[in-house]
């Protein structure tokens, strides 16, 4: 329910892309992406999805690892919290807070246990499977799960690595020591220049950084502003409360988490942002965040039991992680529930360290302003959602949130027997509902049908620039992509795909097409003209492909008379978020060799 059936959706597309270049599909080994380096040399995570996809073909191969991703981390999320919790009942409600608080963290681009085809599902329940070892004093086991997790996806492993080795020494002296000698083994691979370690003996010159600091907030954690402080808030506060409140075996992995997430996210800071050190940069540490994440959530529900019964306090952290599943299932940065985050702890700090005379006073106020918060709540519903190929998205959150409803009253103390198992059904009947969440754009992608042989033919072997459309062109055309944002992923490893991606993108920018977001950041600075949806003169796109001299063809949703040679409608409504679109999406191809030169 919390984690839909999205198709090809964010890093996925890479990853599906990747698979297809190991397959040997000639054309894609030939974009931008694997051009200048392979970010796939990095993980055995193709080697095993390549197999599955020549046998099942690209899009059934998808929706299996989709499901076997859900279902290996939800059992490795029942094995963690089993360990943690004694209680059959309090085991339920840990995880189905973990299923649906809100699971982004860093700067809120990425979640833990994605509804999307990655490796990093699969290392996060390596990694969870990795700490029950490890609380269990299996530390062999630990080592090669953890081990196993690295080498499925380094970046996700690392940060488990860290929380593992807290586990398993026990010893803040220990823990340090072996830091310290990890350090010394990294210092020594990259002086006989082993890669990518000799990377930490290397820095990003000027440009590199400031072109990655602009385009790649993701990356550095100074970049990160409003939303990578408020994808920590809730979290940090329950394991904060934790520690301070909660049984030793929970408080002790609390501590872990709060201290490697946080000394990962202050050494990217500095290695990363200040130093601009090239193995820091590309390692991104502060993804260790993910576990001080995923930890909080699942601890979160227990922390209401820590708190005085029927307190401020209390009624203000249950009113936090409330508007924290709604923001999740809304698709939503969890701005409010940070806000609600920070008002339940300055409740807390009137409950329990306030003088007495001025509680009622403190107390009122923060009631006060948990009101604000709550109205403001209402209006979450009107925000973006994740939507649906069917569903307006106002329909689509609310059967989320009235499945959400369900499981809660299923699980609840006081329900009876019967009235909580009708409750479980109608949310398992809901889930089957709501759990393909592809568009009718993906399901054409998805689809066997064959794009036009005429337009087949007229891409074949040229560069092209679809505007908006790389999941068209990987997956339906198995053809290169000219530029999409989705490109610039590889930027951070490998300085010369940075720039060209950069050049690229500067030179279309003037087209004002729907790859470039409306606010400046990322590697898409943003249109030229905001107002503008496509060009609207020949000039555009004579500067453009004057500025492109490898350019070929322009396809575009923009219809210019006497400009476009060919026109062709996806049987598909756009994807693009609008209200109204018709069935079809009509997309019409420019030849930059009319626009060069002044011909045309």
């Amino acid at each position: 329910m919390s984690r839909p059936f999205r198709g090809f959706h964010h890093d996925s597309l890479l990853y599906a892309a990747q698979t297809l270049n190991r397959l040997g599909t000639e054309a894609i080994s030939r974009d931008v992406v694997f051009t200048f380096g392979n970010q796939d040399s990095f993980t055995v995570f193709t080697i095993i999805y390549a197999p599955v996809v020549r046998t099942l073909g690209l899009t059934q191969a998808n929706m299996l690892f989709w499901a076997l991703a859900l279902i290996c981390w939800t059992a490795a999320l029942y094995v963690l919290t089993r360990q943690l919790f004694s209680d059959r009942r309090k085991r339920l409600v840990a995880m189905t807070a973990a299923m649906l608080l809100m699971p982004r963290y860093g700067d809120g681009v990425l979640a833990y246990a994605e509804e999307f085809v990655t490796p990093r599902p699969f290392a996060e329940a390596l990694g969870m499977l990795a700490l029950t070892a490890s609380l269990k004093r299996y530390h062999l086991q630990g080592a090669l799960l953890v081990a196993a997790a690295g080498v499925l996806h380094p970046l996700t492993g690392l940060g488990i690595a860290s929380v593992w080795i807290w586990f398993t020494v026990n010893s803040f002296k220990q823990y340090l020591a072996l830091a310290v000698a990890g350090v010394l083994v990294l210092f020594g691979l990259a002086s006989y220049g082993v890669a990518p370690f000799r990377w930490l003996l290397q820095v990003t010159d000027p440009d590199w950084q400031a072109l990655l600091m602009s385009q790649t907030s993701l990356a550095f954690v100074t970049t990160w502003g409003v939303g990578g402080m408020s994808a920590q808030a809730l979290p940090i506060l329950s394991v904060v409360l934790v520690i301070w409140l909660g049984p030793g075996h929970h408080a002790r992995a609390a501590r872990a988490v709060l201290f490697v997430g946080v000394t990962l996210e202050v050494i990217s800071a500095i290695g990363a942002d200040l130093l601009g050190n090239r193995l820091i940069t590309s390692l991104q540490l502060w993804r260790g965040l993910i576990w001080l994440t995923l930890v909080g959530n699942l601890l979160a529900v227990s922390v209401l039991a820590l708190l005085p019964v029927g307190s401020l306090a209390q009624r203000l952290f249950g009113l936090a992680l409330a508007i924290s599943v709604i923001e999740h299932l809304a698709d939503n940065v969890p701005r409010i529930s940070a806000a609600a985050a920070v008002v339940a702890a300055l409740a807390i700090f009137v409950e329990y360290r306030l003088h007495y005379n001025w509680r009622r006073w403190a107390q009122a106020l923060l009631a006060v302003v948990a009101t604000v918060i709550g109205l403001a709540a209402l209006t979450l519903p009107l925000i973006k959602t994740l939507g649906s190929a069917t569903r307006p998205p106002e329909l689509d959150l609310l059967m989320r949130l009235v499945v959400a409803g369900l499981v809660v009253l299923a699980l609840g103390t006081r329900v009876r027997p019967w009235l909580g198992g009708m409750a479980a059904a109608t949310a398992l009947a809901g889930s089957v509902i709501i759990v393909d969440n592809r568009t009718l754009w993906q399901k054409y992608i998805d689809s066997a049908e064959a794009p036009p042989a005429d337009i087949q033919q007229l891409i074949a072997g040229r560069q092209v620039y679809w505007e908006d459309a790389i999941d068209l062109m990987w997956f339906k055309f198995r053809e290169p992509q000219f530029f999409s944002c989705r490109q610039k992923a590889g930027g951070l490893f490998f300085r010369d795909q940075a720039f060209e991606v950069a050049r690229r993108a500067k030179a279309l920018g003037r087209l004002n097409v729907a790859d470039f977001a409306p606010r400046p950041g990322g590697i898409c600075l943003g249109k030229q003209d905001p107002a503008e949806d496509g060009p609207t003169d020949k000039a555009q796109f004579t500067e453009t492909c004057s500025a492109l001299p490898e350019l070929d063809l322009i396809v575009m949703r923009t219809r210019l008379e006497g400009l476009y040679r060919e026109s062709w409608s996806v049987p598909a409504r756009d994807h693009i978020v609008k209200r109204d679109l018709p069935d079809y999406t009509a997309f019409y191809v420019y030849h930059c060799e009319d626009f060069r030169n002044g011909a045309g």
